[in-house]
């Protein structure tokens, strides 16, 4: 059965009709994009801004917004993807075309839970899954991979499996390869996020233990290799640092945040220059034992980072401060840290109040996606 980047394209190619056209061209953008084929994706709005939109169509035009959203997103994680996805949302429920809103609901969802907006999260993920049966399997996939993660997060294995299966079933039966990668992509990198939060957070690790993280890492590279999908590729790098990280390879995890450096990809890798900085740092006090002293961020500096920054900054100035055996005011500092992980904790508490009521759907999703 052909991919459904296939299926998009020759659509795309075969429709005559100016408003068919446009849909297509932008369905087929939104697909590009999400593979990481950004000056494609880029083209295809050139032309629907130029040549092939129906100004009179609203499906059209929202059809474009959300990809121009999602090429904002995919190109460099930028915010604005939040702003053209609400219009699309908007110009949707406005024109009556509730499968378009859904649609726009269901990417306004992945980019909620992306850039932590857990009230936007909640209210789009029940828009999203109260239209389960106006949403082709691509967006269905997607949705579930969305609420996967998220109990992945949480620390809900249970949950976080019966979702990720129910979003490889939708992706397979569409054969969407974008969605596919995402799908082990994301386990992965949520798996690792979630080891970060227990062992700064909750002072444990087990999440490490459970599972075949370096396999993991490499059947997400085949995957990329195998369906040439390019998107946020350099996040890979990140995976790979902390894998090095938790087996204490530091040298290891150090050329890869250098990798990132050189390719200028922080932002796209959701940390601040700042933070990479830092990162590179941690590994050099770590993997050379004859660095006695460094120039340490300020608390004031770091007060400045976002939350996630600032829990991930704290835990490792407070590490090389030890290390290396430099006095500094400890009182102060565990108190900002202490702030910093209880922070983490009521975005935790966010994140679960969003997606609980989730679990009243998965029966219907599962019976969706087992349909063959």
């Amino acid at each position: 059965m052909e991919s459904l980047l296939a299926k998009l394209s020759s659509e795309a190619e075969q429709s005559t009709h100016p408003e068919g056209r446009a849909i297509a061209h932008a369905s087929l953008g939104i697909a590009l994009a999400q593979l990481g084929r950004i000056s494609e994706a880029r083209e295809l709005v050139g032309k629907l801004r130029n040549d092939l939109a129906v100004p009179q169509s609203p499906r059209a035009a929202i059809k474009i917004f959300i990809l121009e959203g999602l090429i904002y997103y995919y190109n460099d994680r930028n915010r604005l993807a939040i702003d053209r996805i609400k219009r699309a949302h908007v110009l949707s429920i406005a024109a009556g075309l509730n499968d378009l809103t859904c649609e726009a609901s269901v990417w306004l969802s992945h980019l909620a839970f992306n850039f932590n907006d857990y009230d936007l999260l909640r209210d789009s993920l029940a828009q999203a899954l109260g239209g389960l049966d106006k949403i082709d399997d691509s967006l269905r996939a997607r949705l579930s991979l969305v609420i996967a993660d998220a109990f992945q997060y949480l620390g809900e294995w249970e949950r976080s499996r019966d979702w990720y299966y129910v979003a490889r079933l939708f992706a397979r039966h569409c054969h969407d390869h974008a969605v596919m990668v995402a799908i082990e992509y994301n386990r992965l990198v949520m798996g690792q996020s979630r080891i970060r939060v227990e062992r700064i957070v909750f002072g444990f690790q087990k999440s490490f233990e459970k599972r075949n993280w370096i396999e993991e890492l490499r059947t997400v590279q085949r995957l990329h290799d195998g369906f040439e999908a390019n998107a946020l590729s350099e996040l890979l790098l990140i995976s790979e640092a902390q894998w090095c990280e938790v087996n204490n390879d530091f040298a290891g995890a150090l050329v890869h945040f250098q990798s990132i450096r050189t390719a200028q990809a922080a932002e796209k890798c959701g940390m601040s220059e700042f933070l990479l900085d830092l990162q590179i740092l941690w590994c050099r006090v770590l993997h050379d034992k004859s660095i006695k002293s460094v120039r340490l961020p300020e608390l004031s500096e770091i007060n400045s980072l976002s939350d996630d920054d600032q829990l991930i900054a704290l835990s490792l100035v407070r590490d090389i401060y030890d290390r290396l055996n430099i006095k500094y005011d400890q009182a102060t500092f565990d108190a900002t840290l202490d702030d910093a992980r209880q922070d983490c904790r009521k975005c935790l508490l966010k994140i679960g109040d969003a997606i609980a009521f989730s679990v009243d759907f998965l029966s219907t999703a599962r019976m969706l996606a087992e349909r063959r």
